[in-house]
């Protein structure tokens, strides 16, 4: 009924976010193009495919999607974007290694979270065994593969992509990591930004404390 349905939508409306088993703020991190260097991997697919592709400049790269722009032949770029070994070869950007591992031991609960491509056929296995490689067995097991990151729980998001939609409205803040496609100019929102794993401090705990954390509390463990 009319009135059953108005009730269903009231009660929906007051509905609460999870409550996290911890105090610590939960930082939820992309993986490709913001702990890894996916562009280069694709990049070495390409090349290997088809030697004379011709590859986007890095500084040239102003659009999230620049590998569909006007690709310099289809057929390959979908070989490549679908190519087994793909996920199981990235390497991490500068620090982020350390990085996560600062993260950790300074109490914050660091997760990653990012999205499969839906037509690799073992992207969600390379992607766990690239985390287990170059973070360890534990990160893999902190690792969320999802369509939808805005059903995902967490205070901060670190991603790259100028704009993450979704389902929801999400819970958590996004922090960029720098990349060219989300540089001021471009579009993109303006919002803190990570250009230096080295430098997360600047971004991430400024968000926190906006957010409401006491940083002299956190746990340090």
């Amino acid at each position: 009924t009319t009135t059953g349905a108005a009730a269903h939508m009231s009660s929906m409306r007051t509905l609460t976010l999870p409550r996290p088993h911890t105090d610590a703020p939960i930082i939820l991190w992309d993986l490709d193009g913001n702990a890894f260097d996916w562009s280069g991997a694709l990049d070495a697919k390409l090349l290997g495919l088809e030697p004379g592709y011709r590859i986007v400049p890095v500084e040239e790269r102003t659009h999230y999607d620049h590998p569909f722009e006007n690709p310099h032949n289809r057929e390959t770029l979908d070989a490549a974007m679908n190519a087994e070994g793909l996920y199981d070869g990235l390497e991490p950007l500068p620090y982020a290694v350390e990085a996560m591992a600062e993260m950790r031991e300074e109490g914050l609960d660091s997760w990653f979270c990012s999205k499969p491509y839906a037509t690799h056929p073992t992207c969600t296995s390379e992607k766990l065994a690239s985390v287990a490689r170059h973070f360890g067995p534990e990160m893999a097991a902190k690792t969320i593969l999802t369509h939808d990151k805005t059903l995902v729980f967490g205070h901060l998001l670190l991603d790259d992509k100028p704009t993450v939609t979704g389902a929801a409205v999400p819970a958590w803040k996004q922090i960029y990591y720098g990349q060219p496609y989300n540089a001021p100019g471009t579009g993109a929102l303006d919002i803190p930004r990570i250009t230096d794993w080295r430098n997360w401090r600047d971004a991430v705990y400024p968000a926190l404390e906006e957010m409401g954390f006491n940083l002299k509390k956190l746990a340090f463990s």
